[in-house]
C-alpha cells in the first residue's frame, strides 16, 4: 500500500503557548489515492511528556480527580504532564509530576517500552509510560494554578474496571494495559477463544 507523504514543515498557526510549546499547526500530505494534496490541521507540541501509574505497596493506584477543560468533565487518571526543564528526560518527568500531583514517589520505576499516542488522527504527541511501584506519600502535592486535582487511593481492581468504563482518559488506560506483564494481570477471552 502507498502511504501519504508528508510534504515540507507544518505552518503554524497559532502562536505556541508557554505550556510545552503546544500549538495547531496546518500540514500538507499527498494523497497517493487521489494523486491530490490534503490539508490536515493538527495539534502540535514541543513538550515530551510522560505519565506514571503509580501503585503504593497495598495495591492501590495513586490516582487524580483532575478537571479537563478540553472535555469539561472531571476524569479520573494517572499523574502525568510535560517536561519544564531543558534535557529532563521522559522518566524526570513522570516523577516530578507525580511528586507535585499526588505527593507520592515510587520505590522502583519500570519503563513500559513503547511510546503511547493519544489521539494520532490529529496529535502527533506521544506520551512515555512508567510503572511506579511501593509509592509511598512524602510530602503534600503542590498544584498549578490552573489545575483542579483531589488525590484518590483507588483499589487496583476498581481502577482496571474503571479503564475498561466507558468515561476515561485513554492514555490511562492504556498505560494501564502495558503495565499488565509487569502486575501479573492476564487477560482471558472465555466466550471468544475456544478453551
Amino acid at each position: 500500500m502507498e502511504l501519504p507523504k508528508k510534504i515540507g514543515d507544518p505552518i503554524l498557526l497559532l502562536p505556541r503557548s508557554p505550556y510545552g510549546g503546544r500549538t495547531i499547526v496546518k500540514q500538507l500530505f499527498t494523497n497517493p489515492k487521489t494523486g491530490g494534496i490534503d490539508e490536515y490541521y493538527l495539534y502540535d507540541s514541543l513538550a515530551k511528556p510522560a505519565c506514571i501509574l503509580p501503585i503504593t505497596k497495598h495495591g492501590d493506584v495513586v490516582t487524580i480527580w483532575q478537571f479537563r477543560h478540553g472535555a469539561n468533565v472531571m476524569l479520573l487518571e494517572i499523574p502525568g504532564g510535560n517536561h519544564k526543564f531543558p534535557g529532563e528526560t521522559p522518566e524526570q518527568v513522570a516523577l516530578r509530576e507525580l511528586k507535585e500531583e499526588t505527593g507520592y514517589i515510587p520505590r522502583k520505576v519500570i519503563y513500559l517500552g513503547r511510546k503511547i499516542f493519544m489521539q494520532p488522527v490529529s496529535h502527533g504527541v506521544a506520551y512515555h509510560p512508567f510503572l511506579g511501584l511501593d509509592c509511598r506519600k512524602i510530602t503534600e502535592p503542590k498544584h498549578d494554578n490552573s489545575e483542579h486535582i483531589e488525590v484518590l487511593l483507588t483499589p487496583l481492581k476498581d481502577w482496571v474496571e474503571y479503564c475498561m468504563s466507558e468515561q476515561n482518559d485513554g492514555i490511562s488506560a492504556n498505560v494501564t494495559l502495558a503495565a499488565f506483564p509487569h502486575l501479573g494481570i492476564t487477560l482471558t477471552y472465555p466466550d471468544i477463544i475456544p478453551g
